[in-house]
């Protein structure tokens, strides 16, 4: 029997009863159970000390480079979301100068850009996780077929929740981020220039 690792709590002696020769070999370092008749074994070598730091400098590397794409990735959503609702501001000067001129102070005019990005946020947070998700399915189920795709979705449902749900909140802050700034260019706005203006 060849296995990645040694599962917990198995009757060996049971499990390989009837075997002409009882060998299990473990692909990965575990720690072999104890046996009277059944031989256990490491098909891995011990690594040497220059391997152990160059599987460390790529395993940095690559850490590094999975933040460093992350950053640029959430930078980008941030200016995106705050370049739309910039746009947004731009084209209603008239409403929110007949807002303000109809008494709407400027805190209220912040919460009104907060809001709305806030449902972009959500809308966009949820849309793309579930795109995320689903494509991953897809090329997984190409790659390695329905069923073992299936069975992984089902073991891993509750990582995969999570990861949603921390997806989704991360979109929604991220968009309230994006709006502080179109929200006080709105805010800071003169209700007389805003009605005089034609966009």
């Amino acid at each position: 029997v060849v296995l990645g690792g040694a599962p917990a709590e198995i009757d060996w002696t049971a499990a390989l009863e009837g075997a002409r020769q009882p060998v299990v070999a473990f692909a990965r370092p575990t720690k072999k159970p104890e046996s009277d008749t059944i031989r256990f074994t490491l098909l891995e070598r011990e690594k040497r000390p220059e391997e152990i730091a160059k599987l460390a400098a790529e395993e940095k590397r690559a850490r590094f480079r999975g933040i460093w794409i992350t950053s640029i990735s959430l930078l980008v959503t941030v200016i995106g979301v705050s370049n739309a609702l910039l746009m947004s501001v731009t084209e209603r000067f008239r409403e929110i100068g007949t807002m303000k001129c109809l008494g709407a102070l400027g805190s209220f005019v912040r919460k009104l850009f907060v809001v709305e990005s806030c449902l972009i946020g959500t809308a966009g947070s949820i849309l793309g996780a579930l795109v995320g998700v689903l494509f991953s399915i897809v090329a997984y189920s190409a790659a390695y077929g329905v069923s073992l795709t299936a069975a992984s979705v089902g073991a891993g449902l509750l990582s995969l929740a999570g990861g949603f749900a921390v997806s989704v909140i991360v979109g929604i802050v991220l968009s309230i981020i994006a709006a502080v700034y179109p929200a006080w260019v709105a805010s800071r706005m003169i209700p007389a220039m805003a009605l005089r203006s034609e966009v």
